[in-house]
């Protein structure tokens, strides 16, 4: 039984590029499976030898989410409440994953494999879930099943896992097509009645009618591997300009506010705000790791201001611009909400 292991990777900063090193590295050191990563950056030369099969994938399709349309954090000293389609961090990820799955199945494919473990880059298995993963391999292999799923439900409805699962990859190619633009992404949600165009929800309605191939259980990621240093990167990260409150009273100052999510991390933010064209405020800020980052400034209702974001990693830069036309323009932006 040939096995192969799909490491879907985006290599936009030192850390994860490195993190991605460090996730094939300890493949390497405890298998002997077939090395395949597919990455939306073009990586380096490192890390392209250490895998049996390296793709990059320049296309890096993206999409707004049409479910999730808030967030929110609570910290020791405020509550921060966001729209995200208002403050324009609707964007999502989800096509682009998918391209970089599909992409590891079909070279896999290729390969003659029988069964591809498709993986994040943000998992370090440790020796013990490795072997659960070998044994979750070869029941597949005795009980004849094409397979394997973590299922949960979220608020849309079941979703099946992406960041972890393992199929025949004749099996997968036959249900799914991969999509090269929005536009296609967006259809496939439509095709199979997806109430949602999250990733893991539109996978459950592709394959809810062929499970009865496949084993699946109804855990999380967390749950089924909970030894090793995992899924500690995430492209859920947000930049915005909320109005402050204190005490749910507002204050006419409003307040760059950023969230970030991975773990570990090393890019650099810088900000620039003008009113009616003229630059009143700027800053810098290192993302190192989970948190958040505020600045407030003064804003009246008769300026026009505009906001603009750069977050610079490794080959990328996130540019970000967004204008409103005074205070009461952002007002349905969400908040942040300093506690009395």
């Amino acid at each position: 039984m040939k096995i192969a292991i799909s490491i879907s990777a985006y290599t936009n900063s030192p850390a994860a590029l490195e993190l991605t090193k460090k996730c094939i590295k300890n493949i390497k050191d405890n298998t002997d499976y077939f090395v395949i990563c597919t990455n939306h950056l073009p990586g380096d030369e490192e890390l392209a030898k250490m895998c049996d099969l390296y793709l990059y994938e320049k296309n890096n399709v993206l999409t707004t989410h049409t479910f999730y349309d808030s967030s929110w954090i609570i910290t020791d000293s405020f509550r921060m409440d966001l729209n995200l389609k208002k403050s324009k961090n609707n964007i999502y990820h989800g096509p682009a994953v998918h391209q970089n799955i599909y992409n590891g199945v079909s070279l896999a494919k290729m390969v003659n494999i029988d069964y591809v473990i498709c993986m994040n880059f943000d998992v370090i298995l440790s020796k013990n879930e490795f072997i659960k993963v070998n044994d979750t391999i070869e029941q597949l292999h005795n009980q004849q099943k094409s397979a394997f799923f973590l299922k949960s439900f979220e608020q849309e409805g079941y979703n099946l896992k992406t960041v972890f699962f393992i199929t025949n990859p004749d099996f997968y190619l036959s249900k799914i097509n991969n999509t090269t633009s929005e536009a296609e992404y967006n259809e496939l949600m439509r095709s199979v009645s997806a109430p949602s165009n999250g990733l893991e929800n539109m996978y459950y309605h592709i394959f809810e009618s062929h499970l009865h191939e496949c084993n699946v259980i109804e855990q999380t990621e967390q749950e089924f591997f909970s030894e090793g240093s995992n899924f500690t990167n995430s492209q859920a990260e947000y930049y915005a300009v909320l109005p402050m409150t204190v005490g749910g009273v507002h204050t006419n100052t409003a307040v760059i506010a950023c969230t970030f999510k991975n773990q570990t991390d090393n890019r650099d933010l810088h900000y620039e705000v003008y009113e009616d064209n003229q630059l009143i405020l700027s800053g810098d800020y290192k993302i190192k790791s989970a948190g958040w980052f505020v600045n407030k400034f003064l804003m009246n209702n008769t300026s026009v201001y505009k906001i603009v974001f750069s977050v610079i990693g490794i080959g990328t830069t996130m540019n970000k611009v967004l204008v409103y036309n005074g205070y009461e323009d952002i007002l349905d932006a969400g908040k942040l909400d300093y506690f009395n």
